[in-house]
């Protein structure tokens, strides 16, 4: 039995497409970790800045907190459980 061109075709470029499709939802994944970690940052950086504004408002100062209590913060406070 000799195999045909359809055959032979779909057992060459099935490799190909498999290899293509795992590369292109690798990128995807990562382009989707990295605008997270992006916005995270973000919003981190507005939320220190609205604080020091306050407290420059208020003629007092505070030093500004840890980025291991504000993440534990927001951790407690948007990120738990129902």
């Amino acid at each position: 039995m000799v195999p045909s061109k359809e055959q032979y075709e779909a057992n060459i470029y099935e490799g190909i497409r498999l290899q293509m499709a795992t590369f292109v939802n690798e990128c995807h994944e990562e382009m989707m970790v990295n605008t997270h970690k992006r916005n995270r940052e973000m919003g981190e950086g507005k939320l220190k800045f609205e604080v020091s504004r306050q407290v420059a408002s208020k003629n007092i100062y505070l030093p500004p907190p840890s980025l291991d209590s504000f993440r534990r913060h927001l951790r407690t406070h948007y990120f738990t459980s129902p």
